[in-house]
């Protein structure tokens, strides 16, 4: 049965290994240990939030989160990551994430909940439509830290 436990210190190693398998998942490099500490920094002062799911003792997908500002009617709920690991896909783990965040925004009376996913990511969209996630489409602008001193140069001279 698969149960979802909020983040705590001593799950640290558990979220660092999915984090990691997250990571290689997406064909990205590895974290350095820098970034993986900065990482652990966030969830361990609260800053950030992270749902954990439970295969028995074992620990095979997480959820990251953090309450945001929207400007409206309340807070809001984002949720930047919901990964679960290869061998525990189809058993239910991503539903039970997903539940854990609904209670999540419930208890901090958030006004809605937010998330996206890369255009060629079909096997989250998929996922997404099975559960009736409702589709609301905006656009999204990303500056990465490689090109902020061009952008900074841009905006400073308009």
């Amino acid at each position: 049965m698969i149960v979802t436990r909020a983040y705590e210190l001593k799950y640290q190693s558990d979220f660092l290994r999915l984090s990691r398998e997250c990571m290689e998942h997406y064909d990205l490099e590895p974290l350095s240990q820098e970034k993986e500490a900065r990482f652990i920094s966030l969830l361990n002062s609260g800053a950030h939030g992270c749902h954990l799911a439970f295969d028995g003792e074992k620990v095979v997908g997480f959820s990251t989160w953090i309450e945001t500002i929207p400007g409206h009617q309340g807070t809001a709920f984002y949720m930047k990551e919901l990964f679960v690991s290869q061998s525990a896909r189809g058993r239910g783990v991503g539903k039970a994430l997903v539940l854990a965040l609904i209670d999540e925004a419930n208890s901090l009376g958030c006004c809605r909940i937010d998330w996206q996913t890369d255009k060629d990511n079909a096997a989250a969209q998929e996922f997404y439509r099975r559960i009736g996630a409702p589709l609301f489409e905006k656009v999204t602008y990303r500056v990465r830290s490689e090109e902020f001193d061009t952008f900074l140069a841009r905006v400073s001279g308009l």
